[in-house]
C-alpha cells in the first residue's frame, strides 16, 4: 500500500465507489433517522460511555465488576481493580452473564401457571399460599443461590417471620464437605483461605480451583506462584485424581488414583511427612495409622512417587486442596484427610488461613436439600435461581415433589423446576436491581442498577418487603441512627466537620421498610459504617464512596486453628455403587458449571479446553478403550447404569485410568431456553446416596458400548498434540535465569543464515514498515496461562463476535477471534499439557498483506494489519496464505435475537456475509486511549495498556501483556527480550506482534539443539547452528513422532508419541 502507484489507487478506488454507490440506492437497505435528544438524560452523553462498580451474580464469588453503559444500555462487563477477589479481572462465567440480561427467553412479566398475570394477582396468589401453608402447618422455605449481606439478611428475616427455614444450594461447590471437615478437625464451622502464591508445592486432590472450586484470587495466587519473576520460585503443581480436569491440565504430576481411593493417599502422604519433618503435634495419632505401601497398591500409583510428594511438602512451604466433584465417594473422609496433611506439613495459619474464607452461612448439602425439596408438599417453596429439578439426581424425582407444592420462582427464564402451577415473579437481572453481598469476610460488594429493566420486573427485596406488609409481617419502626436523636447540636458541629457524632448504635433495618432501596441503605448504615467501619465521616459520603469503589472491603485478620479431633478418621477405599466394568465420575463444565449458564450461547460457544467440544454432552475415555471398541470420530457410546442410559460424544483423553470414565454436566435441560436443551444430564445416571455428613457422593460403576448413531457435535482443535511443529515450547526449571536475550533457554530450531549476508548487514528481503509512534503489541506468558478461556468470552463480547451454533460449529466455521489451543505432548504421570491462545499475530511482514487483490487488509502506522471490512469481496486468500489460522469468514450473514441486538458494542461494526474478519487488538479502544492522551500531548503510558486489549483486560491469572514496543521500557518490550520469549512459527520470519514466553516444567535441563543450554545459546543466530543443528533437529522429530497419528478424540497409539519429552520427564 504504501508504494501504489496513482493509476493503481485510482482504478481500486473507483471500483469501491461504484460498489458503495450500488449499495446506497439499494431499496433493501434500511432507512433510519438518527434524532437528538429533546431532554438529554444527565448520565448519558451520546458516544460516550458511562461506568458503574456492581457485582457479578454468575457463582459464588461475586466478583466486583464495571459495567459499561452506552445510551442506557450495558455492553460489556470487566473485572473491577479495586475489589479484592477479581483485581480487575472477569473469568468467562462473568463475561457470559451479559447474556442473561438480553436473554430473548426471559419472561415478559409475572407468571402463573404458564400464563401472564399482573403484578398485584401474582402476589395475592403468593400470599393466599402462605396462610394456606401456615394454617395447614405446611413448611414454608427458600432455596437458592448463595445469598448474603443486607440481600440475605432480608431473605433470612422474611422466612423466619414465616417459620420456615432457607438454604443455599451450591451443587458443585464442594464447600458442605469442606465445612463438615472444618468442623471435625478444627471444631470450626467455615472453611480455609489458601494462598497459592507463597507455596512451592501445591497438591490438590480434584478441587477445581482454577476453574469451577475457586475464584480469580486463586488463579492470580497460583500463576504468582509460577512466574519466578514474582517469587522467585516457580511452584509446582501435584494431582491426585482418575483424569485430567480443567485444573489439573497444568500439573507437572498427575498420580491416576482409581476412585475412591484419594482419602487413602492423602493420609498416606501425612503419615509420610509427619515422619519426614519429625511431626510431634496432635495429628500425629490421627494420622499414624496409615499405611503408604497398602494406599499405593489400592491407588494403582507409585509408592515412591508418594515418598517424593512428601520430601517437596517437608522442604517448602505448600498447600494441599481437598477433592471435587470428580473425586466425591467419599467427600467429607477426603476433605478431613486434605486438612490433616496440611496440618503435619505446617501450612495451617501460613499458606492456609482462617477467618477469611467463603461465607458459607446457611449453605445446605445434599441430605439438607434432597429433605427440604421431598418435604414440601402442601408447603411453600421459594426458588431463588435454584433448578433442583435439574441438579439433583434423578432416582429423586425432584419435579414430581416440587408438583405437589406451590413454586414461586424468583426467575429471569424458563427452568426444569418450573413447572405446572408454578408462579413465576422475575427479579430483574443483576445489572436492572440494587444488591449486595459478602461472599468472604469483610468483602462487601454492592450491587447497584445499571439500566432500566428490560422486562416487567420487581427485584426480590421490593416483592419480599411487599409480602412483608401484606402479610402482616412488618415490624413496628424502631430508632435508627443518631442524626435525629435529641443531641442535634453536637450532630450539627459533627456534620459541619464532616463526620456524625457518637452515640447509640443504629438499628438493623426491620420488615416495614417502604423498598429495598432504603433496606439497603439502612442495613449499610447498620452493619458496615456504624459497626465495621466505625463511622467514617458522615454516611452519605460513606455511601458515595461505596458505589464509586464497588463496596467496602477491608478484610479480616488470618488466623490458624487448633487441631480438636481425638478420634482417627475411618480411612477406606470407598467402592462405587451399581454394576459395571467401568468407574463413572462426573465433572462440571468450566463455563456452564452446574448447568445454570446452558442458556447463554457464549457459554456454549466457548469450546472446553480438553476436549474442544461445544454445544452438548461428552463422555472421556482412555485412547485404548474407544480403539478397543473401534470407534470412529463421530460416532455416539451408550452410558449404562443402574439409574440410567445416554448416549453421547466420546472424546479421547491420554490422561484417563483405562478403567475410569467421565461426563461432563451442564447440559441436557428440558425446558430451559433455546439454547439449553442440547446433549444430556448425566445427573441421571447417578444415584442419590451420601456420606456421613450429608454430602453426595457423586460417581457409579458404569458399562460403555458402542451407541450405532453419530453425533452431531464437532470438536474445535485438530490433533491433540503439536505433533512436531514450532508453535509451542516448555523450559526446564534449572535452565531459569541461564539464558541472556530472547529464546536463549528455548529448545527450538533456529534456521542459520549466511554469513556473508550477516556481515553485509542484509537480513531480510524487504524493510520492515514504519512504526514513527506505536508499534502496538502482546506478550503472552504460557506459564502462566491456564487455559481458562476468558480471553476467548470477553473477545466475543468486545467485538460482536456472531454465535454460528452447533450446525455451523460441525462445518468448522467457528467465528471466535482468539483461539485457546491445547497441545497433549505427555502421558502418564506426566501429561505435559500446554494452553495458547492465538489471534491474529499482527505481522509486520504479514502474508496475508500482499495477497488481498482489493487492499480490504493493509498494515498501518501503529503495526497492526488493519481491516477494512467494506472493500473485503471475499476471495479468502488472505485466510489461506495465514499460517497461523487467525482468519475468519462470514459463510452467512449471522443474526441476533432481537434482545441480544440490544447488547452489541456500538464502537465495533458488525460483518456480514461475504467479509473476512480477525483480531483488531481491540483498535477501536487503542484509538479512544490515544485520543485520549494525545488532549494531553502524551502517547499513551504503558500503565494504561492494559486497559486496552479485552484479553489482556480481563485475563485472571494476567498472562497476557499490551503494549507499545516503541517504548523500550515498556512491560512488553522487557517481556520480548526475555530468555523465555519465542514466536510462533518463528522459522517464517513473519515478525510477529506476539511472542510467547514458554512454560515451565520441573524436568531435567537437557542439551538445546546447538549442542549446549542456557548461556551459551544467546541470540546471534549465525554460523554456530549448521548443518548439524538440522540433522539433530531432524532425528530428534523423528525419534519423537514417528508413527503417531491422533484423530480429533486423541484416539491413537501414543507409544512413540514425544519421547523426548517423556525421557526429559
Amino acid at each position: 500500500m504504501q508504494n501504489i502507484n496513482r493509476r493503481d489507487f485510482f482504478k481500486t478506488t473507483a471500483t469501491t465507489a461504484v460498489a458503495a454507490g450500488a449499495v446506497a440506492c439499494d431499496p433493501r437497505v434500511p432507512k433510519e433517522k438518527a434524532l437528538p435528544y429533546k431532554v438529554q438524560p444527565e448520565q448519558i452523553v451520546p458516544g460516550t460511555p458511562t461506568f458503574f462498580a456492581t457485582q457479578c451474580n454468575e457463582c459464588p464469588a461475586s466478583c466486583g465488576v464495571i459495567a459499561r453503559n452506552r445510551e442506557g444500555r450495558i455492553v460489556k462487563l470487566d473485572g473491577n481493580p479495586e475489589h479484592p477477589v477479581s483485581k480487575g479481572s472477569l473469568c468467562s462465567m462473568g463475561h457470559a452473564g451479559l447474556q442473561g440480561t438480553y436473554s430473548p427467553d426471559r419472561f415478559e412479566g409475572p407468571m402463573v401457571a404458564g400464563e401472564p398475570m399482573s403484578w398485584d394477582d401474582a402476589l395475592a396468589k403468593v400470599k393466599d399460599a402462605v396462610i394456606a401453608a401456615r394454617a395447614a402447618g405446611k413448611p414454608i422455605s427458600w432455596l437458592g443461590q448463595s445469598r448474603s449481606g443486607a440481600t440475605g439478611a432480608l431473605i433470612t428475616s422474611f422466612i423466619e417471620a414465616l417459620g420456615g427455614s432457607v438454604l443455599h444450594h451450591e451443587p458443585v461447590s464442594g464447600m458442605d464437605a469442606m465445612r463438615a471437615a472444618t468442623q471435625a478437625v478444627f471444631g470450626r464451622s467455615d472453611v480455609p483461605t489458601y494462598h497459592l502464591e507463597t507455596a512451592h508445592t501445591v497438591l490438590s486432590f480434584g478441587a477445581e480451583f482454577l476453574s469451577t472450586w475457586g475464584d480469580g484470587a486463586m488463579e492470580g495466587g497460583w500463576a504468582d506462584g509460577r512466574d519466578p519473576d514474582v517469587g522467585g520460585f516457580v511452584a509446582r503443581t501435584v494431582v491426585v485424581e482418575p483424569r485430567i480436569g480443567s485444573t489439573s491440565s497444568v500439573a507437572d504430576l498427575h498420580l491416576q488414583a482409581a476412585p475412591g481411593t484419594e482419602a487413602l493417599v492423602a493420609m498416606a502422604l501425612a503419615k509420610l511427612v509427619a515422619e519426614k519433618n519429625g511431626y510431634s503435634g496432635p495429628a500425629k495419632a490421627l494420622v499414624a495409622g496409615a499405611d503408604p505401601a497398602a494406599a499405593a497398591a489400592a491407588a494403582g500409583v507409585s509408592a515412591e512417587r508418594m515418598t517424593e510428594i512428601a520430601g517437596w511438602l517437608v522442604k517448602h512451604p505448600s498447600v494441599v486442596l481437598p477433592g471435587g466433584i470428580s473425586t466425591a465417594a467419599d467427600p467429607t473422609v477426603l476433605a478431613v484427610a486434605s486438612l490433616l496433611l496440611n496440618e503435619v506439613a505446617g501450612n495451617i495459619g501460613k499458606t492456609v488461613t482462617f477467618g477469611d474464607g467463603l461465607n458459607i452461612a446457611d449453605l445446605g448439602n445434599h441430605a439438607d436439600v434432597a429433605a427440604l425439596v421431598a418435604n414440601s408438599e402442601g408447603g411453600v417453596i421459594f426458588l431463588d435461581g435454584a433448578d433442583p429439578a435439574y441438579t439433583l439426581p434423578g432416582d429423586l424425582k425432584a419435579g414430581d415433589a416440587l408438583s405437589k407444592a406451590t413454586v414461586v420462582a424468583f426467575a429471569l427464564e424458563p427452568s426444569d423446576s418450573i413447572a405446572g402451577d408454578a408462579i413465576v415473579l422475575p427479579p430483574g437481572s443483576t445489572l436492572e436491581t440494587w444488591g449486595d453481598a459478602e461472599a468472604k469476610p469483610g468483602v462487601h460488594t454492592l450491587q447497584q442498577a445499571t439500566m432500566m429493566p428490560l422486562k416487567d420486573t420487581r427485584q426480590v427485596g421490593d416483592v419480599l418487603l411487599a409480602l412483608a406488609d401484606e402479610l402482616g409481617l412488618a415490624a413496628p419502626p424502631e430508632a435508627v441512627g443518631t442524626e435525629e436523636s435529641e443531641g442535634a447540636p453536637a450532630a450539627a458541629a459533627a456534620a459541619a466537620e464532616g463526620a456524625e457524632a457518637a452515640g447509640p448504635a443504629v438499628s438493623m433495618p426491620a420488615l416495614d421498610a417502604p423498598d429495598f432501596g432504603t433496606w439497603l441503605r439502612a442495613w449499610w448504615k447498620a452493619a458496615i459504617w456504624d459497626q465495621k467501619a466505625g463511622r467514617p465521616g458522615s454516611f452519605e459520603t460513606f455511601w458515595t464512596d461505596a458505589l464509586q469503589r464497588g463496596g467496602w472491603f477491608k478484610r479480616p485478620a488470618r488466623t490458624g486453628a487448633a487441631v480438636t479431633m481425638t478420634t482417627p478418621p475411618v480411612v477406606k477405599a470407598a467402592v462405587l455403587d451399581g454394576s459395571g466394568e467401568k468407574n463413572l465420575v462426573l465433572f462440571p463444565h468450566p463455563y456452564l458449571l452446574d448447568g445454570r449458564h446452558a442458556n447463554k450461547p457464549w457459554a456454549q460457544e466457548s469450546p472446553e479446553a480438553l476436549s474442544s467440544y461445544t454445544w452438548g454432552t461428552w463422555v472421556e475415555m482412555h485412547p485404548s478403550v474407544a480403539e478397543e471398541m473401534g470407534l470412529e470420530k463421530y460416532d455416539e457410546v451408550e452410558v449404562k447404569t443402574a439409574k440410567g442410559v445416554q448416549s453421547m460424544a466420546w472424546f479421547g483423553s491420554p490422561s484417563i485410568r483405562k478403567d475410569t470414565i467421565a461426563v461432563v454436566m451442564g447440559n441436557g435441560h428440558d425446558s430451559a431456553g433455546r439454547y439449553a436443551g442440547y446433549g444430556s444430564n448425566p445427573m441421571k445416571l447417578v444415584g442419590s446416596a451420601t456420606d456421613s455428613s450429608g454430602v453426595l457422593k457423586v460417581g457409579t460403576k458404569a458399562t460403555i458400548s458402542k451407541a450405532g448413531t453419530e453425533t452431531h457435535m464437532h470438536q474445535y482443535l485438530g490433533n491433540i498434540d503439536t505433533d512436531g511443529r514450532g508453535v509451542n515450547y516448555v523450559v526446564s526449571v534449572e535452565d531459569i535465569g541461564k539464558g541472556h536475550g530472547p529464546a536463549s533457554i528455548v529448545s527450538m530450531h533456529h534456521p542459520p543464515v549466511d554469513q556473508r549476508a550477516i556481515d553485509a548487514g542484509i537480513l531480510d528481503m524487504y524493510p520492515e514498515p514504519e512504526h514513527p509512534t506505536y508499534r502496538f503489541a502482546m506478550a503472552i506468558d504460557l506459564n502462566r496461562c491456564n487455559g481458562c478461556g476468558a480471553c476467548e468470552t470477553a473477545c466475543y463480547a468486545e467485538n460482536n463476535i456472531p454465535v454460528v451454533g452447533p450446525d455451523q460449529i460441525r462445518l468448522s466455521r467457528h467465528m471466535g477471534w482468539t483461539r485457546l489451543s491445547r497441545y497433549w505432548e505427555g502421558e502418564g504421570e506426566t501429561p505435559d499439557i500446554r494452553f495458547q491462545p492465538v489471534m491474529c499475530q499482527q505481522c509486520s511482514h504479514a502474508p496475508c498483506e500482499g495477497v488481498c487483490p482489493v487492499l480490504a487488509t493493509y498494515h498501518n502506522l501503529d503495526g497492526l494489519n488493519a481491516m477494512i471490512y467494506n472493500r473485503c469481496v471475499g476471495t479468502r486468500y488472505c485466510a489461506n496464505n495465514c499460517p497461523y489460522t487467525a482468519r475468519r469468514f462470514n459463510y452467512h450473514s449471522y443474526k441476533w435475537p432481537d434482545s441480544f441486538n440490544l447488547m452489541l458494542n456500538p464502537d465495533v461494526l458488525t460483518r456480514e456475509m461475504g467479509v473476512m474478519e480477525k483480531c483488531t487488538f481491540c483498535i477501536h479502544k487503542i484509538r479512544e486511549a490515544k485520543d485520549l492522551w494525545r488532549d494531553e500531548g502524551k502517547t499513551v503510558p504503558d500503565s494504561y495498556m492494559d486497559n486496552v486489549t479485552a484479553c489482556a483486560q480481563t485475563c485472571p491469572t494476567k498472562a497476557i501483556t499490551f503494549g507499545n514496543l516503541n517504548d523500550p521500557e515498556s512491560r512488553v518490550s522487557k517481556k520480548f527480550q526475555d530468555e523465555r520469549a519465542f514466536a510462533m512459527l518463528g522459522e517464517l520470519n513473519t515478525k510477529p506482534g506476539v511472542r510467547y514466553l514458554a512454560r515451565v516444567n520441573f524436568i531435567p535441563a537437557q542439551p538445546l539443539h546447538h549442542g549446549s543450554h542456557g548461556g551459551d545459546h544467546g541470540g546471534d543466530h549465525g554460523g554456530d547452528h549448521g548443518d548439524s543443528h538440522g540433522k539433530s533437529h531432524g532425528d530428534a522429530h523423528d525419534k519423537s513422532h514417528g508413527g503417531s497419528h491422533h484423530d480429533q478424540h486423541g484416539h491413537g497409539s501414543k507409544g512413540g508419541h514425544d519421547t523426548k519429552h517423556s525421557e526429559m520427564h
